[in-house]
């Protein structure tokens, strides 16, 4: 009886609680610490399946005959059976005529604000 009336047993008590309300502070930090680590990992292992999925189905996408037929047309020039192909060239001799108004005309009849607007802007 004497000894749990002591002073020394009253203060061993009360550094034995510090120590267990600080243990339970410092695990329940490192505790927030992993579950925000965990969230971030989950979110991550989302993202690389989106991305899975959407990589299976883009290589589904190139395994269908649609696909094939359509690189076929474009890189080896294929055709359809009574299907005829047209080729259109840009003319490389083809030279654009200068228009027939004038620069000054053209500012002639702005207003003066669309003139520093131009000047300003470096046109």
């Amino acid at each position: 009886m004497k000894l749990l009336n002591s002073k020394i047993f009253t203060a061993l008590i009360v550094i034995i609680a510090l120590w267990l309300a600080l243990s339970s502070v410092k695990l329940a930090s490192q505790r927030a610490a992993v579950d925000k680590d965990v969230s971030g990992v989950e979110t991550k292992i989302r993202e690389v399946q989106d991305d899975t999925d959407y990589l299976n189905k883009f290589l589904a996408y190139f395994q269908t005959p649609a696909f094939l037929e359509k690189e076929a047309r474009l890189k080896l020039n294929y055709k359809a059976q009574g299907e005829e192909v047209v080729f259109i060239y840009k003319d490389k001799n083809f030279k654009k005529e200068p228009d027939s108004t004038n620069l000054e005309e053209l500012l002639a009849g702005m207003p003066n604000y669309k003139k520093w607007g131009l000047y300003l802007l470096g046109y």
